[in-house]
């Protein structure tokens, strides 16, 4: 597997386009990213045909799938054809996915066009779409060439996208460097270095364990209970993103994390405090009947084995434990904890 090469700014992109050897350039983007950052990028690329597809996580389908590739066909593409897909994690996930699996594989670029897509979805290669409202149950590992992280498309973003970004930033702080907390709240606008940071940080890991064997399964801290979060959200509203169900998921395993690896009371106080701070209180779950409506989506989880619910908790801040087996009890009563927090 090739190396993904990071650029900072669109103005890199031509030249990085003059090495490669490529039949025809097509660009994948959504209504919102077709709208307010193809404008952006058009101007840096040789000729190419645009796929613009319907935004949201409602549609990163396999059927929303099958309408790329009848447009790639449609369009002639062939298997020396290169994808840039601009957008959001929806984007990248979905159009590494439809461009990998098109002719056994088409070259890929992403330019994610969110702070969550540059600091996680379109780093280290996963690829994939949600079936039957489960996340991300189809995909595959693929590489892409490059990942074009320009900040210009920040501005673009309303504050609930960059909120979102912000979950996945906090988890690099609790599983790995919790002086990204510090400069969080020393420097809240600062994201060009919170950004090189997470992608420093995720392209080490990548590299060490490309296919999430071993050490890559600290990045899925949150996400166990993260995923049943958002997927609840998604069929019962009110829908929350992405990484708002990482921040939730984070702080509920946390909660399990005092009991299964020794986690304190004081760092569970303090990441509390950061979560709600920046999150609000999960509101979320205030209607919810019961837990098993957030707990029947775990036994989907793609980590699972067999019939273990596999996480990754934290000793300490910084300090990640992977591979800890929770069951539906200790998983529901976590829920139930979080949902006395509002």
């Amino acid at each position: 597997m090739h190396k993904a090469t990071i650029l900072h700014q669109l103005a890199e992109l031509p030249q990085f386009l003059k090495n490669l050897e490529f039949s025809s350039l097509f660009v994948l983007c959504d209504q919102n990213t077709q709208e307010y950052c193809l404008p952006l990028l058009a101007p840096h690329l040789p000729k190419h045909q645009v796929i613009a597809i319907r935004n949201g996580e409602q549609y990163k389908t396999i059927n929303d799938c099958e309408k790329i590739w009848q447009r790639l066909i449609d369009k002639s593409a062939d298997r020396k054809s290169l994808v840039i897909n601009l957008g959001g994690g929806m984007i990248t996930d979905m159009g590494g996915f439809a461009a990998a699996t098109f002719k056994r594989g088409l070259a890929i670029i992403h330019i994610p066009t969110t702070l969550l897509g540059m600091v996680d979805a379109a780093i280290g290669g996963k690829t994939g779409v949600n079936f039957k409202g489960i996340k991300n149950q189809i995909g595959t590992f693929t590489e892409p060439y490059a990942v074009v992280a320009d900040q210009i498309f920040l501005k673009t973003l309303p504050k609930s996208e960059m909120r979102s970004g912000l979950g996945e930033v906090i988890k690099y702080g609790f599983i790995h460097s919790p002086h990204i907390l510090a400069q969080l709240e020393s420097e809240p606008q600062n994201h060009a270095t919170r950004i090189a940071q997470c992608i420093a940080i995720k392209l080490q890991i990548v590299k060490d364990d490309p296919f999430e064997a071993g050490l890559r399964q600290i990045l899925n801290f949150g996400h166990t209970l993260g995923h049943a979060y958002e997927a609840y959200s998604h069929s019962n509203g009110p829908a929350i993103s992405h990484g708002e169900a990482v921040a939730w998921g984070m702080l509920s395993e946390m909660y399990l994390s005092q009991e299964k690896t020794g986690f304190s009371e004081e760092e569970m106080a303090e990441a509390s405090a950061l979560i709600f701070k920046h999150f609000g209180k999960p509101v979320f779950l205030r209607g919810m009947p019961s837990v098993k409506e957030v707990s029947q989506y775990l036994s989907h989880d793609k980590k699972n084995v067999g019939n273990q619910i596999i996480c990754t908790l934290l000793k300490a801040i910084g300090q990640p434990v992977t591979g800890i087996s929770i069951t539906v009890e200790e998983a529901e009563n976590a829920i139930k904890w979080l949902k006395t927090q509002y």
